[in-house]
């Protein structure tokens, strides 16, 4: 009797705290991942929010450069990036894309992001494009 009441305790508490902690409205997913959403939907959007001069480092093929520090973010991103597709967001190490994924989710776009970002693309060897 002792063991139900303590499991039924744990799962009130487990109940309690899903229903309290805030969702995040996207999802971040590994460079495998996100490899395959990119390659598995031609409409898929790949928005990489680093700086003009990190891009021109080197950055996933297709993407569109939108620097998520510039003042000119919002409106860059509206003219650049349709809500009628999926976004996958990323920058150098997954902050950056995070607080992006969480701008973008909030004025309505459907988001997947790049957990550890570009830096995990570039470990795995994924393809990268320096145009």
């Amino acid at each position: 009797m002792k063991v139900i009441s303590i499991f039924i305790a744990a799962a009130v508490v487990l109940i309690a705290a899903s229903c309290l902690s805030p969702k995040k409205g996207y999802r971040s997913v590994t460079a495998e991942e996100f490899s395959d959403i990119i390659s598995d939907n031609s409409e898929v959007q790949i928005l990489d929010v680093r700086t003009p001069a990190e891009y021109a480092e080197g950055h996933i093929y297709n993407a569109i450069n939108v620097d998520v520090k510039s003042a000119q973010f919002e409106k860059q991103v509206e003219v650049a990036i349709s809500k009628e597709h999926l976004v996958a967001v990323y920058c150098r190490s997954g902050r950056r894309s995070k607080t992006a994924a969480d701008f973008l989710v909030s004025k309505g776009y459907d988001v997947v992001d790049l957990n550890n970002g570009f830096n995990e693309w570039q470990s795995l060897n994924m393809p990268v494009s320096m145009e």
